[in-house]
């Protein structure tokens, strides 16, 4: 194990990056991989699935999350918002632990059963941070206390089928983290919309908000407005935006977020 951690940080070497700089790589959907030079984190990057619905990571990329590996040799944090099949793979996440005994995973606690079943569970459960609590509760993490880190239970914006909201149980943790001199907030597929009554704003008082990556869903005038109101984002940065419909989300996006920034292809990267 110590051999390992030693090829890992040898690995971090060579892909050293310029000081004082953020390195935002689009994985696909809503995963995003930051990396200030010395430390990495993926939120939302680890799945194989898009639903033939949005971008997945292509092959190449997902066998170094497997292996830990290029870029994700120095990942040092896993986040994961909520566990939905285009967020999150078990047997994915298994992987990188396994290879990566660096790592530190957080996820809300409906993903632990999953993550149980994977052969090899014991040996990393020791790093694994799940994030439970009522909506509208908040986390400090000590195992990303690093980062900063503050996790915010939030409702997963509504899927309704015949009346009835088929997204209401589930836990989408939004978090708000600071690496490379910025502050970021990644929501997942919680919209402010579904969730003002809930959101916790003393966080965002105390650290402005640099990044603010937001679902494409989130386009309600009130939502917009809330947000220039109360985490006032630098930049606001698009995601969960559907193939065959990116060209026109991105325009309706755009008007009602002016300046959006959009990441049109995997492992697309933009330094901040």
């Amino acid at each position: 194990m110590r051999f390992l951690a030693f090829l890992l940080l040898f690995g971090q070497s060579l892909w050293a990056l310029p000081a004082d700089s953020l390195h935002v790589t689009y994985i696909a959907n809503e995963g995003f991989l930051l990396d200030d030079g010395h430390q990495a984190v993926a939120v939302d990057a680890f799945f194989t699935h898009g639903l033939n619905t949005f971008d997945a990571p292509p092959p190449a990329v997902l066998a170094q999350m497997r292996t830990a590996t290029g870029p994700f040799a120095r990942l040092r944090y896993m986040l994961v918002t909520h566990t939905h099949r285009d967020h999150f793979d078990a047997a994915l996440v298994a992987a990188h632990m396994a290879a990566n005994p660096l790592c530190q995973l957080i996820l809300p606690h409906q993903g632990v059963a999953a993550l149980q079943k994977q052969p090899g569970y014991a040996a990393w459960a020791s790093r694994v941070t799940a994030i439970g609590g009522k909506f509208g509760d908040v986390e400090s993490p000590i195992a990303a206390s690093s980062l900063g880190l503050t996790a915010m239970m939030l409702k997963h914006g509504p899927y309704m089928k015949e009346g009835i909201n088929k997204h209401a149980d589930v836990q989408n943790c939004a978090y708000l983290l600071q690496l490379g001199g910025k502050t970021i907030l990644h929501l997942g597929d919680a919209t402010v919309d579904w969730n003002r009554h809930l959101f916790p704003v003393e966080p965002l008082k105390e650290r402005p908000v640099d990044l603010l990556f937001l679902q494409y869903y989130d386009i309600a005038e009130a939502s917009a407005q809330w947000i220039q109101s109360q985490i006032q984002p630098d930049q606001v940065i698009g995601m969960h935006l559907r193939l065959g419909h990116r060209e026109r989300q991105e325009r309706f996006m755009a008007a009602v977020y002016p300046g959006a920034l959009f990441f049109r292809t995997p492992m697309m990267k933009k330094v901040f």
